[in-house]
């Protein structure tokens, strides 16, 4: 028995050291200089909000810049919020109101992180992404 346990055990020592080797060179794994490491583009959502009082006035219209251009939306409202995107850093969000509007605000996530707000105004505002 402790034959066949000594003929296993040198028989597993001489696999392993068979599978180690390799008629290739070692590689270790770097980069040149001429490589250069880059994060993946980030995904950015901006988030619109225009609050009103419809005691005060209403809504009369909004403006907005969003991924595809400026759109305007255009309907009596007490409040209104909307998301758009994906869009890239450096994206010049805006927000404009007319009729009566109490604030705007404008908020922003990158990819699934929480929305923060990034700028608030009166019947306007404006953020260029820059993180």
């Amino acid at each position: 028995m402790k034959r066949i346990i000594t003929l296993l055990s040198i028989s597993l020592i001489l696999l392993s050291f068979s599978a180690c080797t390799s008629d290739e060179p070692y590689v270790p794994d770097c980069h040149t200089e001429e490589e250069t490491i880059t994060e993946p583009e980030a995904n950015y959502y901006i988030k619109y909000l225009a609050q009103g009082n419809r005691n005060a006035g209403w809504i009369k219209s909004i403006t907005v810049n969003t991924e595809s251009g400026e759109k305007t939306i255009t309907k009596q409202m007490s409040s209104w919020n909307e998301t758009y995107g994906p869009v890239p850093k450096g994206f010049q969000a805006s927000i404009k109101v007319s009729g009566y509007c109490e604030k705007t605000y404008i908020y922003v996530c990158r990819g699934e992180e929480p929305f923060v707000i990034k700028a608030e105004g009166k019947s306007s505002a404006s953020y260029t992404i820059d993180f």
